[in-house]
């Protein structure tokens, strides 16, 4: 079982590849979208269903001036990165993997995993593990942004 986090204003690429998905593959379930401007009790739920859980921290705005963010370096730059679904995974023991997908030819994707971020076993203060987990994670994507710069969306 799969979810993910997203934008509600997500632009028609992602629909586009959603309906071919389920075109090509009817055989597999369609994964659970939750908004980023959704309820955190949502995220809860799905980690106590037993869902694998994929959100992109960082993110070009901030929805709500509630969000709870942490703020790395980037490029030279500060920048705010959401670290509220990372706080609930820390908060119910579940480890947080970086993880970059990666796409290939004829519609395929690869996951690379890069590293555990959380390690819930070894967790005693919440914030200390948030700002080091999205310390490296920020330097992660700036590291392989350097070496992979066409997967570049936007910075």
């Amino acid at each position: 079982k799969a979810a993910a986090v997203r934008d509600g204003k997500e632009g028609g690429m992602r629909r586009w590849v959603q309906r071919r998905f389920d075109r090509i593959y009817p055989e597999f379930r369609r994964m659970r979208v939750l908004f980023a401007n959704g309820y955190p009790r949502d995220i809860y739920q799905c980690f106590k269903d037993g869902y694998t859980l994929g959100s992109a921290m960082d993110v070009s705005r901030l929805r709500r001036s509630n969000q709870k963010v942490e703020e790395v370096t980037l490029f030279g730059e500060p920048r705010p990165f959401l670290s509220g679904p990372l706080r609930i995974a820390t908060r119910v023991g579940t480890p947080v993997l970086q993880v970059f997908i990666v796409p290939e030819k004829h519609f395929r994707y690869r996951l690379d995993v890069i590293t555990m971020l959380v390690d819930p076993d070894i967790v005693d203060d919440e914030d200390a593990a948030v700002a080091a987990a999205m310390a490296e994670y920020a330097a992660n994507v700036e590291e392989y942004i350097r070496a992979t710069p066409s997967l570049i969306t936007r910075i």
